[in-house]
């Protein structure tokens, strides 16, 4: 097997045992023996387990921003065009937004700064991306669509994070009514938020246009 072909069967095998298992239970171990190598073999690209899903998470997000930029190709008259597409896209991706709520307190904790910074540059990358992509199909000031993706960014992680609470938490909302307020689905709030969000960035922010001159 080659190197590029071992790198990515590791990637793959990490994606599969974290569909079906939370984080914290996925061990290197067995994200080698589905990959088919020796457990050691791991090491030799990713330092830890942090490293292995930040650089899967990297993946998906550009998959994602390579979707959403294929089906929004010219302008758009209503925000709420641009969120359907970003919802569905990102509900299409269930391993994206539990990437996602794992980021910032978890996937950026553990791991060397050659490969913090690899993910921080890409991870600026995909965002001037989008805020380019924002700005032409919705027609924003220019500087605005930065904001926009950094909000829709934070928006987002936070809703995964509700969404997918700890084994505890979840049993205890399953069981008390009283609670249930905290028990989401990520698809259909993400897209209310958004919603919200685009709807209002829209109208507020769109630059002002000179009268017609007669």
């Amino acid at each position: 097997m080659a190197k590029k072909e071992r790198f990515e069967a590791l990637l793959s095998s990490g994606a599969l045992l974290f569909a079906s298992q939370e984080f914290d239970d996925v061990s290197m171990a067995e994200i080698a023996k589905g990959a088919g190598l020796a457990k050691g073999t791991v090491y030799l690209y990713f330092e830890t387990k942090e490293a292995l899903f930040l650089q899967l998470l990297s993946d998906e997000m550009r998959a994602w921003f390579d979707n959403t930029a294929a089906t929004l190709t010219g302008p758009v008259s209503e925000a709420s065009e641009v969120v359907q597409i970003i919802a569905s896209t990102l509900s299409g991706r269930p391993l994206l937004p539990r990437l996602l709520g794992l980021l910032h307190p978890i996937l950026e904790r553990n791991v060397d700064d050659e490969t913090l910074f690899a993910f921080k540059s890409r991870l600026l990358e995909l965002t001037t991306n989008a805020a380019d992509l924002f700005e032409r199909v919705l027609d924003l000031q220019a500087g605005m669509g930065i904001s926009l993706t950094l909000w829709m960014h934070a928006l987002t992680i936070g809703l995964a994070q509700i969404a997918a609470p700890a084994a505890a938490v979840k049993s205890l909302l399953q069981t008390d009514r009283s609670l249930s307020t905290f028990q989401i689905d990520f698809s259909t709030e993400v897209e209310s938020a958004l919603g919200a969000l685009f709807s209002g960035i829209q109208v507020v922010r769109r630059p002002k246009r000179s009268p017609h001159k007669r």
